[in-house]
């Protein structure tokens, strides 16, 4: 269903049922939720920006799980490798680059899978940190003597659940 026939209230609806539900599991019964809420009108106060969010947060922290998406320190083994879902740990975000960011992570949510729309929902949020597109620059090793400059979408580490911390604790 296109995202122009969904109505806000169906929207903000949708967000309360992410917020209170476990996990997603990327199936029929993960889409119900927007199926059964497009046909009712309850008021409900949760903002546009909070419904991108939480889903967000949902698919963010189940990559982790899977280990589809790889947490890894911005320093040191393991090293940078292109086209493996790495993400890096500073110490302060979880720096994601753009093709993971957008293809990995906004590819399986069920709401939008508009970019822009989700960039500017989370910084909204304060869920991303960067100044160009939301965009910035990091340096990763590649090696022990080599390192390279990456362009990276910082995710604050706050939207990790307890397993996701965990996980990334134990990497870095």
């Amino acid at each position: 269903m296109p995202d122009s026939e969904f109505s806000f209230k169906a929207l903000a609806q949708y967000g309360s049922a992410l917020s209170s539900s476990p996990s997603p599991q990327y199936t029929t019964s993960y889409q119900q939720p927007i199926e059964k809420n497009l046909n009712r009108n309850n008021e409900t106060n949760v903002s546009f920006a909070t419904v991108i969010g939480n889903e967000f947060k949902q698919v963010f922290n189940q990559l982790i799980h899977s280990n589809t998406i790889k947490v890894v320190p911005q320093y040191g083994p393991p090293y940078f490798q292109k086209d493996h879902n790495m993400v890096f740990d500073d110490g302060a975000f979880l720096n994601v680059e753009k093709e993971t960011f957008e293809v990995v992570i906004c590819g399986r949510m069920q709401y939008t899978k508009r970019v822009n729309v989700i960039k500017k929902a989370l910084a909204e949020l304060h869920y991303i940190h960067g100044t160009n597109g939301h965009m910035r620059m990091i340096d990763v090793d590649l090696s022990k003597t080599e390192n390279v400059s990456v362009s990276v979408i910082s995710i604050n580490k706050n939207i990790l659940d307890e397993q996701s911390e965990e996980k990334t604790f134990q990497i870095c």
